[in-house]
């Protein structure tokens, strides 16, 4: 287990050790598709390494690793998605999921975004900036390819979430006083201090539990995002730049399987209205 090989057991506080320490593995090893990434990483390395003349040969070329089976997401289907958002309305991180959902923004970019780099009078949103947890620590880079960084138009009710939430912030600045952080993020804490990215997936997770519709990452609001504008009829190439992808990732053919799966989800009888403030 990933305790046993990186020593993590060993580093915890004595009465926290439950592992390799005390002689009881965890049994919790590397899922397949993060062995075939390392593999296909360690792969590359070696083969810089050869063209650069620093080994003879790339030996990892050779071995020929199981390919993990094809991870299938989750999506929301347009009444699920309405549901939710319908629900957190009052919540003080409901522009962020309007906008994560209308964009299909990654969650790096949505928490990376500045004020600076939204135009609310022309209805446009520069995403070049992402905010992730690197090495222990908070980074705010630029977005890694040049893909990833486009400039995409803001339907009208993101324009009027980000309005309502820019106001929300001068409130909270205001009732901060001398705690508040000026970082120039859109979405911030109450303190005006950049959000712990896995604290927006706790938020979500918890949200999604109160309201009762299926349980999705946040991550796969963005493939909602490309299920639900296929279904409305927007081809992929629109889709690709929107979400910012070198390639469309996945083909027609599994877009229009989540599509028609969303629309057999919306022929089901619509839940009670939930409405959750924070």
């Amino acid at each position: 287990c990933q305790c046993c090989a990186q020593g993590w057991d060993t580093n915890r506080p004595e009465s926290k050790r439950r592992c390799c320490s005390i002689g009881k593995c965890c049994q919790r090893f590397p899922n397949p598709a993060r062995v075939h990434h390392v593999f296909r990483t360690l792969r590359a390395a070696l083969g810089v390494a050869v063209a650069e003349e620093v080994l003879a040969r790339n030996v990892a070329s050779f071995a020929k690793p199981t390919r993990p089976r094809r991870h299938r997401f989750k999506t929301w289907s347009v009444a699920e998605a309405t549901t939710f958002l319908a629900a957190i309305r009052e919540h003080r991180l409901y522009a962020l999921f309007a906008v994560a959902i209308a964009l299909g923004m990654r969650r790096g970019e949505a928490l990376g975004v500045r004020w600076d780099d939204i135009d609310l009078i022309n209805g446009t949103m520069t995403m070049a900036m992402q905010l992730q947890r690197v090495g222990g620590k908070l980074r705010h880079d630029e977005t890694k390819t040049d893909d990833s960084t486009r400039v995409v138009a803001l339907p009208r009710p993101c324009v009027q979430a980000l309005r309502c939430h820019r106001a929300q912030q001068a409130t909270q600045r205001l009732a901060a006083g001398d705690r508040w952080t000026d970082s120039g993020l859109v979405f911030t804490t109450r303190k005006g201090t950049p959000i712990e990215p896995r604290n927006v997936n706790r938020t979500f997770d918890t949200l999604i539990a109160k309201i009762g519709v299926p349980r999705i990452r946040f991550h796969d609001l963005r493939h909602s995002c490309a299920t639900l504008l296929y279904a409305q009829g927007v081809d992929l190439q629109t889709i690709k730049d929107l979400l910012g992808h070198s390639s469309i990732g996945r083909d027609e053919r599994d877009l229009r399987r989540r599509a028609q799966g969303s629309a057999a989800r919306c022929s089901r009888p619509p839940r009670p209205p939930v409405r959750i403030e924070r």
